[in-house]
């Protein structure tokens, strides 16, 4: 609505195009020649939501989790026509050994996450609810300890690991902090 602007502006319809044309040069996005990587969302691996108890819900993040079906089927189809070839049967066992074993190694990766968040969650519980004034000291062999496992399992759980929280999304690691002695003790 050139009309209205020329207007609101107090300028002739000369001066109107040259200013247009000047806000047409600027750069609507000037941070971009500061930054030329591309910043990637980051998916959470734990989902922590309120339950209607009082108490917290922690979920494994499905969309997070790597997928591996083993399809006993199809290895049934495919032995039945290497019987006669014992090298070939061989490869197929082993191949689906290597399957299986990987499956079991995700499953157990997943338990151990699930370990590792929800006694961060158990211990951080007063954060949850009230905010960051309320974040307890928290070390990696407390939480170890509590879970039964060793201290460098729970800082490979935490590495790079996210929790969305009703507080926002925070990495594993944030939660580990350490306190620091006053004069009082």
């Amino acid at each position: 609505d050139f009309a209205t602007l020329k207007k609101i502006c107090g300028v002739d319809e000369e001066d109107l195009i040259d200013m247009l044309a000047e806000i047409r040069k600027l750069d609507p996005k000037p941070g971009t020649s500061f930054e030329t990587s591309v910043s990637e969302a980051i998916v959470p691996d734990i989902v922590v939501r309120a339950a209607p108890d009082g108490t917290w819900m922690v979920e494994l993040n499905p969309d997070a989790l790597p997928r591996v079906l083993v399809n006993q089927d199809y290895f049934a189809a495919v032995s039945r026509g290497t019987q006669k070839n014992s090298a070939d049967q061989a490869f197929l066992n082993e191949c689906l050994q290597n399957a299986n074993w990987l499956t079991r190694s995700l499953d157990q990766r997943a338990r151990t996450i699930m370990k590792v968040a929800t006694e961060i969650v158990r211990q951080q519980d007063a954060f949850l609810a009230n905010g960051i004034g309320h974040l307890r000291p928290l070390n990696l062999k407390t939480v170890a300890d509590a879970i039964k496992m060793h201290e460098s399992t729970v800082s490979r759980v935490t590495s790079n690991k996210y929790m969305l929280t009703p507080r926002g999304l925070f990495e594993l690691k944030y939660f580990f902090t350490v306190s620091i002695g006053s004069a009082e003790g």
